[in-house]
């Protein structure tokens, strides 16, 4: 579970909500709980003294917010701040050593660019939360079993009837199916194409020309055409 406290106007705490649950589904993180209220007087009962927030939104351009906002981190120093913030509110109101914010959403909130920021803040939550065995891969030998961090796997790719795990520096041949890993695969991996499940940290651009896929190492995958729609938005490239 991954709990947001939100102190917002009706339509930014609607617009959070809503968004946080639609990338909780696609990306198949644990479900968002969400606290909120648009006033500031309330906010701190809706918040449970602090503590158990996740992440705490905040329009720093509501009254008292900013000291409503210092208090917050001072009661839970672990949460990601993020004030919703205008080009009327100058920095110096949120961006300070007590308060420390991990991002922005720039007000109004529709929009791609804010909608990207929360997927990157939900995204660290859920790195952060997940338990160390769900970062590894255990692959299993004919003598004994290994574990391989999913961090550093480029891309799985199904052929000649196997599965191999390409690393930056190796192929390992596994028995196993893209569409079972897909389902254990932490929420970065994502499928291009039907023989390649590559690793979304790894991307480094999109090659729409040649339909290709550009990873770190020099390495590259191709993107099928009935899957283009899905890498075009889960890493927002452009044609």
């Amino acid at each position: 579970m991954i709990r947001l406290c939100v102190l917002a106007a009706p339509p930014d705490l609607a617009w959070i909500r809503d968004t946080a649950a639609e990338l909780s589904i696609r990306h198949r993180w644990p479900d968002c709980e969400l606290s909120g209220t648009s006033r500031p007087a309330e906010w701190s009962k809706k918040l449970g003294a602090y503590g158990s927030a996740d992440v705490i939104f905040c329009d720093v351009g509501l009254d008292r917010s900013a000291a409503l906002l210092k208090q917050a981190r001072q009661a839970n120093p672990a949460a990601l701040v993020v004030p919703l913030v205008t080009a009327e509110i100058p920095p110096t109101v949120y961006v300070r050593p007590e308060i420390l914010p991990f991002c922005l959403l720039w007000r109004p909130l529709k929009g791609a660019e804010n909608r990207d920021m929360l997927d990157k803040v939900l995204r660290h939550v859920f790195s952060e939360k997940a338990a160390p065995e769900d970062q590894f891969l255990t692959v299993k030998g004919k003598r004994e079993s290994h574990q391989i961090p999913y961090r550093e796997i480029c891309y799985f790719e199904a052929r000649e009837k196997k599965v191999f795990i390409r690393l930056p520096e190796q192929e390992i041949p596994i028995n196993d199916t893209l569409a079972a890993l897909e389902e254990r695969a932490p929420a970065q991996f994502l499928r291009c194409h039907k023989s390649f499940l590559v690793n979304g940290d790894m991307v480094e651009s999109v090659d729409w020309s040649d339909q290709t896929v550009l990873l770190r190492h020099r390495l590259a995958v191709p993107i099928s055409r009935s899957c283009r729609a899905n890498v075009k938005e889960r890493i927002n490239g452009t044609d």
